[in-house]
């Protein structure tokens, strides 16, 4: 019950991280065809702002870190990796205390990104006046991103039994 939870989960997490990812480089050909635009056509189209295109890059950003943050290979530590996955205990041991020093680090970030936002609620934009913790919000919405992202994986890890001949399968597929 609990790893078909994890297999579902897993599944539409990969959805909404496809999601956020067309809707990341769809405002990025935007705000490049409307800065390419701005600059040929002047009086029809103006241009944007440089605090909406720093709004937009930093979204991009923090969404952009989340999703490599679901690939989890940048983070691997082949030869001990090597060496406990000899065994299923050592495998999951491996990946349980792997999963809490990454969901840890994580953690920290989060912690720090909520006290930015709340500190950006009193804070404006120099030419706009627009509430900077829209700014900060991203950080946020990353960093759970990523520890949704790091759990589920770990999950999945510790859910995965060997076959005799050292094939993976995970036990809710």
């Amino acid at each position: 019950m609990f790893f078909k939870w994890i297999s579902k989960t897993c599944k539409a997490y990969k959805v909404l991280i496809t999601l956020i990812l067309t809707i990341t480089l769809a405002s990025l050909i935007v705000m490049v065809g409307i800065s390419v635009l701005a600059r040929l056509l002047p009086r029809v189209f103006p241009t944007i702002p440089d605090e909406i295109i720093s709004l937009v890059l930093i979204w991009n950003v923090c969404l952009a870190t989340a999703v490599l943050g679901k690939q989890n290979d940048h983070l691997r530590m082949e030869w001990i990796e090597a060496i406990m996955a000899r065994h299923q205990i050592r495998r999951r041991l491996y990946f349980s205390i792997r999963g809490l020093l990454e969901l840890t680090a994580i953690s920290f970030f989060v912690y720090s990104s909520i006290k930015l936002w709340i500190a950006g609620q009193r804070m404006r934009t120099p030419t706009l006046l627009l509430p900077q913790h829209w700014w900060y919000l991203a950080l946020v919405v990353g960093g759970f991103l990523l520890a949704i992202g790091t759990a589920l994986y770990v999950g999945q890890k510790l859910s995965e039994k060997r076959r005799p001949n050292g094939d993976h399968k995970s036990v809710g597929n």
